[in-house]
């Protein structure tokens, strides 16, 4: 277990320096002041809290962006996405989100991934949205030191082959993790999920072959952690948990 969350941590690390670092080429910088902004290649920071958006808060469509968030506040008003990765014309790689304790809430989704492939969101708090933190059809995402609290269906909703989320935690939303559609090959490694209304960590029917981990979980109302694959079609190891749904969950 050891091993696996170095290595996870190395990687998320790795990550973060890589895609901070500029190519060969000038690297362009730019500052964000209102709701909707959509985001090219380049470094971006938050210049100043984006309040009551009444769609989305930011867009990003093309890949190597980084956001830099600071501690900021991102607030909508009950519909779009606090920041938006997507373009179903084309695969996103290589965007970075970074915070400093930021908070984005009141949005149907706080950050949602689509088709992101090696992303990542580094240190951002979501709450108060209807899901925190979405990967959808991603690939090799990492998500790591971010928290999801008071959504109203999920903390992390995950469907991501080979991503890493690590040092997350999920308290008081419906369900904290959510492992879902073909999700696999994933690490959830050093995690926490509590007090969340159904399940802490659940691996939805479909879902294979995903590492969960040395996670805690406790205080969930339905089960800490669950596969409803029938069988443990995931491995889980050395989690600390309170209840589970089958025996091979460990």
């Amino acid at each position: 277990m050891a091993g696996k969350s170095a290595n996870g941590l190395c990687r998320l690390v790795m990550l973060a320096l890589l895609l901070a670092t500029p190519s060969s080429a000038a690297w362009a910088q730019y500052q964000i002041y209102s709701c909707g902004t959509t985001l090219g290649a380049g470094t971006w920071t938050l210049a100043n809290d984006l309040l009551n958006c009444p769609g989305d808060g930011i867009d990003i469509e093309g890949s190597r962006v980084t956001v830099e968030l600071g501690s900021h506040k991102i607030t909508g008003s009950g519909t779009g996405t606090g920041i938006n990765v997507s373009n179903l014309d084309q695969e996103i790689t290589g965007v970075l989100i970074r915070g400093s304790h930021a908070t984005i809430t009141n949005f149907d989704k706080g950050i949602e991934l689509v088709t992101s492939e090696g992303g990542a969101v580094i240190e951002v708090t979501c709450t108060g949205n209807n899901i925190g933190f979405s990967i959808k059809l991603g690939l090799g995402n990492m998500l790591g030191a971010d928290a999801a609290t008071m959504n109203h269906s999920a903390g992390f909703m995950i469907d991501d082959i080979g991503g890493t989320y690590q040092d997350n935690v999920s308290t008081q939303n419906s369900n904290g993790f959510v492992l879902y559609d073909h999700a696999g090959a994933n690490y959830l490694e050093s995690n926490t999920a509590d007090r969340n209304a159904n399940y802490g960590i659940v691996a939805e029917s479909g879902t294979h072959e995903n590492n969960i981990n040395g996670n805690e979980a406790s205080g969930n109302h339905t089960y800490d952690l669950a596969d409803e694959n029938g069988h443990c079609a995931n491995t889980w190891k050395n989690n600390k948990f309170g209840t589970r749904n089958l025996s091979c969950i460990d």
